[in-house]
């Protein structure tokens, strides 16, 4: 997230104020961003589910509902102006990632 971030600095709006054609090919270019992102995190909750590491039943689901949480704080979902600054959001994606892993990792 503070990859993408980094990026879009000098954006002075959000997707939805594109025109049409530009925002459609960067739209189909997201979704298949967003599906080798979630591949990922499938098979890290795969492998930890395997070494017995995470506590999921549903990798799919799981997969789904850490792209929901995570993409909340993306350019799309929020102008640039919105994002705040860096130190912020550096912040807020700690806590995000704490909330997943806090829930994820297996208690004894």
């Amino acid at each position: 997230m503070l990859f993408r971030f980094d990026n879009v600095q000098h954006y002075a709006d959000s997707l939805s104020d594109l025109p049409a054609d530009i925002r459609s090919s960067l739209l189909q270019r997201r979704e298949k961003h967003f599906a080798l992102e979630a591949q990922v995190f499938a098979d890290v909750l795969e492998e930890g589910r395997k070494d017995g590491s995470f506590d999921v039943e549903e990798i799919q689901s799981t997969t789904n509902a850490i792209l929901l949480a995570t993409n909340s704080l993306l350019p799309y979902s929020l102008s640039v102006n919105e994002l705040g600054k860096r130190k912020e959001l550096e912040k807020k994606i700690s806590k995000i990632a704490d909330l997943i892993l806090i829930s994820l990792i297996k208690r004894s």
